[in-house]
């Protein structure tokens, strides 16, 4: 199945996520990874993610997607640019591709939790706004950790991978942002590896700070050239 030739697919999938909203799914779709024809000829990456995105929109629930049978050859695009097509289509609906190849890698038999989240609000950057942290484990410890921030009428999904630990009362989520957010962007919010340490107890605050990995460069008034840590103080409430 392709993404732009196969509504009914997309629909079944949106039918999955307003049905089980606690549920974090696998997905594993075979395609030939063809883009619907009814896009402009020599749309960019960035074009054919958007136009997707407003024609089936949805949102996945942090799912994790395997994708394999996808070629290159259709519209002379290359595979690796259908990777990040892919990629950033499922990253703008809260879902994460695992794998994009030409034929299925060996599955792992891990059992995903139920999918807690905690709402919250967040400062940093020079705003203020909402952020809702999302996050399953297996194993009793890793975690797939997601955070939702909401920019106006906008939702900026953030992918973390980590490790989740309680002792008593008193519960730590530490991990690193594994995606650029937005994916294609060329001035991300987010970068790959960027920071995430909260700490809280049952039933009360959870608090903590996503800093960036590295020092970004601004320019100042002057024109002169600034290093900064960007740093977002994050508090959420509930279980």
């Amino acid at each position: 199945m392709s993404p732009g030739n196969d509504a009914t697919y997309w629909a079944l999938l949106q039918l999955i996520r307003t049905t089980l909203r606690n549920a974090v799914y696998r997905i594993i779709i075979f395609t030939n990874g063809t883009i619907s024809d009814d896009f402009e000829a020599g749309a960019n990456e960035s074009q054919i993610v958007d136009l997707l995105t407003k024609k089936y929109p949805t949102a996945f629930s942090g799912a994790e997607i395997s994708v394999f049978g996808a070629t290159g050859g259709d519209h002379g695009q290359a595979l690796e640019s259908k990777e990040r097509v892919f990629s950033s289509f499922f990253l703008s609906n809260w879902a994460r591709v695992r794998s994009f190849t030409p034929s299925l890698p060996q599955q792992t038999n891990g059992i995903f939790t139920s999918l807690k989240t905690r709402k919250g609000a967040f400062e940093g950057g020079g705003v203020k706004g909402s952020v809702k942290l999302s996050f399953s484990t297996t194993n009793g410890r890793t975690a797939d950790i997601w955070l939702t921030f909401v920019l106006g009428g906008n939702s900026l999904y953030v992918p973390i991978e980590g490790d989740h630990s309680c002792s008593v009362d008193t519960c730590v989520l530490k991990g690193h942002v594994i995606e650029q957010i937005p994916l294609l962007s060329s001035t991300p919010y987010f970068r790959r590896g960027d920071l995430v340490s909260l700490v809280g107890k049952n039933g009360e605050k959870f608090v903590g700070t996503l800093t960036s990995e590295s020092k970004e460069v601004f320019r100042q008034e002057n024109g002169s050239p600034k290093s900064e840590e960007v740093k977002y103080q994050m508090e959420f409430v509930g279980n």
